[in-house]
């Protein structure tokens, strides 16, 4: 998978050459018996589509201007999620030229939500916007929880 590797509220100069350093590595294993198909299983869980993303660099309310980009996200999949980090990544030829996270909260299965994140100041133009979702599906509680009592009907609470 891909997705940006952020830290916000920095203190001091922008770095000019950032370095990763990786000091330690904790792996876990999948159990076969529990997950067989571990991609397929990733992939049933982590399926977001989102569409008609827009920025605009200089969105103004009355006096104030500042940036807005907003697109629908749709949760594709049959699960529920409490929440999920959306990181959206604004480019312009390619290069980065904002990044900013939002987080949506309680999303059913097959559910589209309507997303707008300001950005409190003018940001540059930018010619492609990028999601990326960001939700730790090993983690239970980052699912919803669901009934699986089904609603009763009346009909079939009528004493015959």
């Amino acid at each position: 998978s891909e997705r940006p590797l952020v830290a916000f509220s920095i203190d001091g100069a922008k770095p000019r050459s950032a370095q990763i350093v990786i000091e330690n590595i904790e792996w876990s294993r999948i159990k076969p018996d529990k997950i067989p198909f571990p991609i397929a299983w990733k992939e049933e869980r982590l399926n977001f589509t989102e569409k008609d993303a827009q920025h605009e660099p200089a969105f103004k309310v009355g006096e104030k201007s500042f940036g807005r980009t907003t697109f629908t996200f749709k949760n594709n999949s049959g699960y529920g999620y409490r929440d999920i980090d959306l990181f959206i990544v604004l480019k312009r030829g390619g290069a980065v030229v904002g990044v900013n996270r939002v987080t949506v909260t309680d999303i059913e299965p097959l559910e589209e939500k309507f997303v707008q994140v300001d950005w409190f100041s003018d940001t540059p133009s930018a010619t492609a916007v990028e999601v990326y979702p960001l939700v730790d599906i090993f983690d239970p509680d980052s699912y919803l929880k669901s009934s699986v009592e089904s609603p009763k009907d009346r009909r079939d609470l009528l004493v015959r």
